[in-house]
């Protein structure tokens, strides 16, 4: 592969590492919390199509997703957290409020 900045060579094509038996880190795993994998497996023992079963998954992270922005309102999440800290006087700060 070659370009005007930079150019690749690949003589092996095969990965210069042996694959880890540990997957974390990696963006794949732990996606699902375990509701959702119980929820999963109770759609997909059903004969739930693949397809409907993601869209039931989007559908339930955007409902939770909404009810936790409905609580804290134009906030941000720092200011939602930081809030009862400055109402209660622990802190003092104007960004809080």
């Amino acid at each position: 592969m070659i370009t005007d900045d930079w150019s690749l060579k690949a003589s092996d094509k095969k990965h210069n590492h042996e694959m880890s038996d540990e997957l974390k880190g990696y963006k794949t795993v732990g996606r699902l919390n375990p509701n959702e994998n119980r929820y999963l497996h109770e759609l997909a023992n059903s004969k739930v199509p693949p397809r409907h079963i993601l869209t039931n998954l989007r559908n339930m992270n955007n409902r939770t997703s909404n009810t936790r922005q409905s609580t804290r309102g134009l906030r941000t999440e720092m200011k939602h957290i930081m809030k009862p800290l400055v109402e209660n006087k622990y802190i003092y700060h104007e960004i809080f409020s």
